[in-house]
């Protein structure tokens, strides 16, 4: 039984290192049986429009097994593809279920190649890794006492911003569980160690045998079955020699997207097209045709379909789309297809009203005009202060919620989305909030300096607390003018404005401190 993660379990169109070591153990004569309970690689996702998020504390349901993707077009038919690996499990997950898969298929041998995700996720240290994986191994004996093993050290992936430590924790588990393995190992149930990490050219700066540095490519995927191959032939006998890797490799294919379509939908624009068997993912190309740059997407979608949501009613949108083939091989572009936007879905609610709480923020609004059948707002949040974050989102069904769990002192923006059966609209995007945080001070020391005779730029000393300022100007030469906003708000301590007719040295100039809803008096007035 092979037990792993996404390197052991592969995507759809992999050939797998699973199926080089079959080849192996069947050209050496080897009588063998792979069992396990799944027999396909990760299959991509089904191509869908935008779905609804879940609603706030409502659990997420349990994440089906993907295990129904094909392999490379040209596998052996009589490939036996049984195996007990799925992409993203850990070894902290593992160790639970194994009892019942040995209880189950009764394996006489476990090959095991887990442990990165527990490392690179955050999951464990070295330390609750090495207790995981011991963990594991006595649930295997439990249900079995004889099982013999062949466990696999963990590879390098190249290097991931802000993961400094991983290679570093890598080397210390590693060196852990060679040490730890004599003494795991009895005369019954022997443990050997496969040396995975040494085996397999992937470092820190170059990773020759990963598609997207660290999962196999088709010579990655011969050099693991090699490595477990070394194991099965010098310490359990197995055929006369280890698994041969070839000099070389025939290229797989990265044909382009074909029947590549874009389509005007309810919430801005649904692009299309055929899906590329093997493929890694997609990479969408997109511009608006009046003006602007192509921009590329910085990740590759996994599936057939992108929906371009929060477009302005009117515009025309342009898209090519080329395939993923991992990070050294992209298809050429598809030919470029363009859509108008017309949107039927509702616009963001009207009327919010956004307050800091200790540790979040509270929100209330008002739906939007126009009758609308409302399923539910989607309430946004994203940490500007906080590197490397994700945009959090979480559904509601009234028109207020409390948002909890964010970090004190730092600026979040806020958005809010309507959404109705056609899919959700732009969203409305009031003053950004600092939780923790009262009414900051008015901003001092503010400057004005003339660009031109209709542009200033103001800058000034930020309040604590403020998580947005806003500009506010009168024409000192008109009576009836009083000063206003000019609606611009920023989340730093300068502010651009222009089109100051008849000329900049009419106005005067002041500026608030905003937190949520929160507004300071106004700063000293400067003209």
């Amino acid at each position: 039984m092979i037990v792993g993660d996404s390197i052991s379990h592969g995507s759809e169109g992999d050939y797998t290192w699973r199926y080089r070591l079959w080849q192996w153990l069947r050209a050496s004569n080897v009588a063998f049986d792979f069992v396990g309970p799944w027999t396909g690689t990760f299959e991509p996702p089904e191509p869908l429009p935008p779905q609804p998020p879940l609603l706030q504390g409502e659990v997420a349901p349990p994440t089906p097994d993907h295990v129904s993707g094909g392999y490379a077009l040209d596998v052996d038919p009589a490939f036996d593809k049984d195996h007990f690996c799925h992409s993203g499990r850990q070894a902290a997950q593992m160790k639970n279920t194994i009892a019942a898969q040995v209880a189950t298929y009764q394996p006489d041998y476990v090959l095991v190649e887990l442990g990165f995700n527990d490392l690179g996720w955050f999951i464990s240290g070295p330390d609750g890794l090495l207790s995981d994986m011991k963990t594991l191994i006595d649930n295997a004996r439990g249900a079995k006492g004889n099982i013999k093993f062949a466990v696999a050290n963990v590879p390098y992936r190249t290097r991931i911003g802000g993961r400094e430590d991983l290679p570093i924790i890598t080397d210390e588990y590693n060196s852990m569980l060679d040490s730890a393995i004599p003494s795991w190992s009895t005369s019954n149930s022997p443990i050997k160690l496969v040396l995975f990490r040494e085996n397999y050219s992937c470092e820190l700066d170059n990773c020759p045998a990963g598609i997207d540095g660290l999962h196999p490519n088709q010579f990655g995927e011969y050099q693991i079955a090699q490595a477990f191959s070394r194991v099965l032939n010098s310490e359990y006998g197995f055929g006369s020699s280890a698994l041969d890797v070839p000099a070389n490799l025939p290229a797989k294919p990265c044909p382009a997207p074909t029947n590549v379509k874009a389509t005007t939908a309810p919430y801005g624009v649904a692009v299309t097209w055929d899906k590329v068997y093997g493929s890694r993912g997609y990479r969408i190309k997109s511009k608006r045709s009046s003006f602007g740059d192509w921009t590329e997407t910085f990740y590759a979608i996994s599936t057939n379909r992108y929906n371009q949501i929060w477009v302005l009613e009117g515009e025309t949108w342009e898209y090519q789309i080329r395939t993923d083939c991992g990070d050294a091989t992209k298809s050429d572009y598809s030919e470029v297809v363009s859509a108008v936007v017309s949107q039927t879905v509702a616009p963001g609610p009207k009327n919010v009203v956004v307050n800091p709480t200790a540790n979040g923020f509270s929100a209330r609004w008002d739906p939007p005009d126009g009758g609308y059948n409302i399923d539910l707002y989607e309430v946004f949040s994203y940490d500007i202060d906080e590197p490397c974050v994700f945009l959090l989102s979480r559904g509601i069904k009234g028109n207020s919620i409390t948002v909890n769990a964010l970090t004190p002192g730092h600026r979040h923006i806020v958005a809010i989305s309507t959404w109705t059966d056609l899919g959700p609209g732009f969203p409305t995007v009031p003053w950004s909030v600092m939780p923790g945080a009262g009414m900051p001070a008015p901003p001092q020391g503010l400057d004005v300096e003339t660009q031109d005779g209709v542009t200033v730029v103001m800058t000034f000393t930020g309040s604590e607390g403020a998580a947005n300022y806003r500009a506010w100007v009168r024409n000192v030469n008109n009576a009836s003018d009083v000063l206003h906003s000019d609606n611009t708000v920023v989340n730093s301590p300068c502010i651009g404005i222009t089109f100051l007719f008849p000329g900049v040295w009419n106005y005067e100039f002041c500026v608030t401190a905003t937190n949520g809803n929160l507004e300071s008096g106004k700063s000293d007035c400067v003209m």
